[in-house]
């Protein structure tokens, strides 16, 4: 993730006008990535507590 979250920041920094208009999209959709995966994560650390 941090890879990737790096490399979209260089391309703004590029100015590159593809990444500099999608940037908010692309960061708000790392962010609710991330969050699905914690989510993903606690459910199954439940389920393999249950058993």
């Amino acid at each position: 993730e941090e890879k990737y979250r790096l490399e979209h920041f260089k391309r703004v920094s590029g100015e590159v006008s593809e990444s500099v208009a999608t940037h908010q999209l692309h960061v708000e959709l790392m962010d609710v990535l991330k969050q699905i995966n914690t989510f993903i994560e606690l459910i199954a650390s439940t389920l393999l507590d249950l058993e």
